[in-house]
């Protein structure tokens, strides 16, 4: 068994692409990052952590990719010797970083290395959130009357903040005003951001982290008192569709588990569930 290092994206792709795109739905956030990574679209505080972990007979087992400060993303590719491979992958990364803030892949992965780690570096871990990957490839239109999908200008600046910072804040609880006008704003210079119009906006959604074949569809956030009037419905199913007729065979979406509306809304929509994600993060010892 051995733990293969990049320093250099472009040499990392070369080896772990095919790999990842052999399930490319479930490997969005990973193949988008690492994409975005490409294009010098993400800004790290280091150098990134880019590794996989290959048997004796140099066939995958394990695909670890870190963009600091964010969390460890874990791709598993065969569960051979995956004890022996998140220990392998944990005793390089307490070299890397021993603040490590978090894990996210499989639930049962990420359990593991959750507890590897915190065994070799004496940090408790806990659940930060659980997700459910969906994809879709045709679009069950919901019934609406009003509205239409717009796309967001500079002009809607102030406006894309407060809202990306509210869905930053319900879905983390916890949200920064300054990390959310960065984030609208290279949404909006993307042309990535989008609003449901009635007259003004009332519901926000955007694409995101385009592959080969799909792309998703994220910060979806409807405030309070447009709710539960099918707002939210409405833009998914028509930016959906849109990038749909633009030539991507698929979308994909995540949605928390704890939030039972919107993983029935995003079903109603046409998305079919693919797998889980667990998060978990380490607190530091006082």
């Amino acid at each position: 068994m051995q733990l293969l290092k990049f320093n250099n994206i472009n040499d990392f792709l070369n080896n772990a692409e095919k790999t990842l795109l052999q399930d490319e739905a479930a490997n969005n956030l990973i193949l988008g990052t690492c994409y975005r990574l490409q294009k010098q679209e993400i800004s790290t505080d280091s150098s990134a952590f880019l590794s996989i972990i290959l048997d004796n007979e140099d066939n995958f087992l394990l695909i670890g990719v870190i963009t600091p400060p964010r969390n460890l993303m874990i791709h598993v590719n065969s569960d051979r010797e995956l004890d022996s491979a998140l220990d392998l992958l944990s005793k390089d990364l307490i070299q890397f970083d021993p603040n490590l803030p978090g894990i996210l892949a499989r639930p049962e992965v990420a359990r593991q290395f959750a507890e590897i780690w915190a065994n070799m570096t004496g940090k408790p871990f806990q659940v930060q959130f659980e997700q459910r990957v969906f994809e879709l490839r045709k679009v069950n239109h919901p019934e609406i009357s009003e509205g239409a999908l717009k796309l967001a200008t500079p002009e809607d600046l102030e406006l894309a903040t407060e809202w990306n910072y509210e869905f930053v804040r319900e879905a983390l609880f916890k949200s920064d005003l300054e990390n959310a006008q960065k984030s609208a704003l290279r949404k909006i210079n993307n042309e990535e951001l989008y609003w449901w119009m009635v007259d003004d906006p009332v519901s926000m959604v955007a694409k995101a982290r385009p592959t080969k074949n799909m792309i998703a569809v994220n910060s979806v956030y409807t405030p309070p008192k447009y709710r539960k009037r099918g707002y939210a419905s409405a833009s998914v199913a028509a930016l959906s569709q849109k990038l749909l007729d633009s030539g991507y065979k698929s979308c994909v979406l995540f949605t928390d588990l704890a939030n039972p509306t919107s993983n029935k809304i995003y079903q109603n929509i046409g998305y079919k569930p693919v797998c889980d994600y667990t998060s978990y993060e380490f607190r530091n010892l006082v």
